[in-house]
């Protein structure tokens, strides 16, 4: 039966992604978000990060780690950690980030499960080593749903 809400899971995260292609274009070029202070580590340490204006978005469009406009967000790049579009347009690069690379990203949260199974399997692939991930894995302390390959 785990698996079988994890399949309905999977299928109400990628239409949310889909919807969000369209529904994010107007709060990204209105520049709809506003800062928040939020937790960004176990030792309380804060930073600024942002959400929406529209607090329905961030049900689903949210994101608590990085903020929905991608301006204080980092990514890894040839190893090193750098910023997500520095130069970019800010209603772009929200674009980008909220409904590109982290879409309906607050939802993994709306559906953790403690006792969600996960399976994990390493493999080899064009000289690579790579692990498959299916289930609920834990991050940021909390077993949320995981599709990577």
């Amino acid at each position: 039966m785990a698996w079988v809400w994890f399949v309905v899971v999977q299928l109400i995260q990628v239409v949310a992604e889909l919807v969000g292609l369209v529904v994010l274009i107007p709060f990204c070029l209105v520049q709809g978000w506003e800062p928040i202070m939020h937790p960004r580590s176990p030792n309380n340490a804060y930073d600024h990060i942002d959400r929406w204006k529209w607090q329905p978005l961030n049900w689903v469009y949210g994101n608590p780690e990085d903020g929905v406009s991608g301006e204080r967000a980092l990514i890894w790049d040839n190893g090193k950690q750098v910023s997500y579009m520095p130069n970019a347009w800010a209603p772009w690069r929200a674009y980008c980030w909220s409904a590109l690379r982290n879409s309906a990203d607050n939802l993994k949260y709306v559906f953790a499960w403690d006792k969600g199974p996960l399976v994990k399997k390493d493999y080899t692939i064009f000289g690579k080593q790579r692990t498959f991930r299916a289930g609920w894995q834990l991050e940021n302390g909390i077993n949320v749903p995981v599709l990577s390959i």
